[in-house]
């Protein structure tokens, strides 16, 4: 008697496009804290005006006032070009120890269907 699945079987496991539970529970709690605060249209505001820099007023207790500016922030201008552009694809560089490029032959594999 065989184990396992069969050919072309799925036994368990998430259906494809299904969320783990906590990544779920993650993006809920952010949907709610965003809606909260203004949604999507507010985090976004809030990226473009840090990726600008911007000028932040503080008042003490007693009521003073300090006023500073803070510089453009890179880490929010690159999730802004990562949100519209994605990611940039990464490539991986191989060498010998003697610098030369690294041989290599893609070989085609016949699928089984």
């Amino acid at each position: 008697m065989g184990r396992g699945s069969k050919k072309g079987e799925h036994r368990g496991g998430r259906k494809k496009g299904i969320l783990n539970k906590s990544t779920a529970e993650v993006k809920a709690l952010i949907d709610q804290a965003g809606k909260s605060r203004g949604g999507m249209e507010m985090v976004l505001k809030r990226l473009f005006e840090l990726a600008d820099g911007i000028t932040v007023v503080e008042k003490n207790g007693n009521g003073n006032e300090r006023i500073y500016t803070k510089p453009p922030d890179g880490f929010a201008a690159r999730t802004l070009l990562e949100h519209r552009f994605g990611r940039p694809a990464q490539s991986i560089e191989m060498s010998t120890p003697e610098g030369q490029p690294f041989p290599f032959c893609i070989v085609p594999t016949q699928r089984n269907k």
